[in-house]
């Protein structure tokens, strides 16, 4: 992703990366310390074990989600490399954030290419979808910002709660026929 923020350019210091990911004390530090190396002089943040409340406060400032979870990973062998469903790209388009998802796992059988969220394949592909959209007009943004809304709605507790509610009626109502009683008397 960092090599793929430095593609796009920094000439517009609006634009800001934020890596954020959850880490055990022993795993992946040695990478987080080389981000950081990579990253510096560069309007890039990176966030380890972030509380919720610093990761709302990036999606507030947020306008586009880059989500990579498979990328550069076969796959095909590794199938638990993709993301499984994606509650992040979710997350992210329940605030209008725009996502912009690697082509595997769960946020690809939400995310419609172009409607709610953008689909991409390689971190070439990323950085072309990335600035196609920010040549976009703001009535095409404020479009894809509502389709995300309106996905992300779909998964909400109150839809889910209704979903299953909808469904327990009808299966309530599959099973219930006539009542029948029993006494030992």
């Amino acid at each position: 992703m960092l090599k793929a923020f430095k593609k796009l350019g920094t000439t517009d210091r609006s634009r800001h990366l934020t890596l954020a990911g959850a880490l055990s004390p022993t795993d992946g530090l040695k990478t987080v310390d080389e981000l950081r190396a990579v990253a510096k002089g560069q309007p890039v943040t990176v966030l380890t074990n972030a509380p919720r409340s610093l990761l709302e406060s990036e999606f507030a400032r947020a306008s586009i989600l880059w989500h990579g979870t498979g990328l550069n990973v076969n796959i095909a062998t590794h199938p638990e490399h993709a993301e499984h469903f994606g509650i992040v790209p979710l997350e992210a388009m329940a605030r209008g954030v725009v996502p912009f998802v690697f082509n595997a796992g769960g946020p690809r059988e939400y995310i419609s290419h172009g409607f709610n969220g953008f689909v991409y394949n390689s971190l070439t592909e990323l950085v072309d979808l990335t600035m196609a959209f920010y040549s976009f007009s703001n009535e095409e943004v404020e479009t894809i910002r509502r389709n995300a809304i309106e996905t992300a709605a779909a998964f909400s507790p109150n839809a889910f709660g209704e979903a299953f509610a909808q469904i327990f009626t009808l299966k309530l109502g599959e099973i219930s026929g006539p009542v029948e009683t029993y006494s030992s008397t």
